[in-house]
């Protein structure tokens, strides 16, 4: 059977247990994003405090660099136009807590170090 082989391909094991959600297949070049947007937080580095939104998702381009995806984020959170000159993004750890911010805007996620699934937080202030 094709779909047997391609589940097996996947490495998925008999006794496994599979979920299927909704929502758009990403081609091989995207990858999928969950970030909230921080409204009234510290602008220190340290950041802090404020006020989270929902978490929401995006589908993008897994070459794109921070300063495209922040733009990306403003279009989808329907945030005023030219608002991520305004805004950060701060990673977060396993458990979801912010972490450090994303200090270079010119570099792709990949080299930023951002996966398929992370969650970001995007936080009013400025990077340096």
């Amino acid at each position: 059977m094709y779909v047997s082989s391609e589940i097996e391909f996947a490495g998925v094991k008999s006794d496994a247990r599979l979920i299927l959600e909704a929502g758009t297949v990403l081609n091989e070049n995207e990858m999928s994003i969950r970030y909230a947007v921080l409204t009234g937080n510290a602008t220190t580095p340290v950041g802090g405090g404020g006020k989270k939104s929902r978490q929401l998702e995006l589908n993008i381009d897994s070459s794109l660099s921070i300063e495209s995806l922040k733009a990306a984020l403003v279009s989808n959170s329907k945030l005023a136009n030219g608002s991520e000159k305004k805004r950060r993004l701060r990673k977060t750890n396993w458990a979801e807590d912010p972490a450090g911010l994303v200090l270079n805007e010119s570099k792709t996620l990949f080299m930023s170090d951002i996966s398929h699934g992370d969650l970001l937080l995007f936080e009013e202030g400025v990077v340096g």
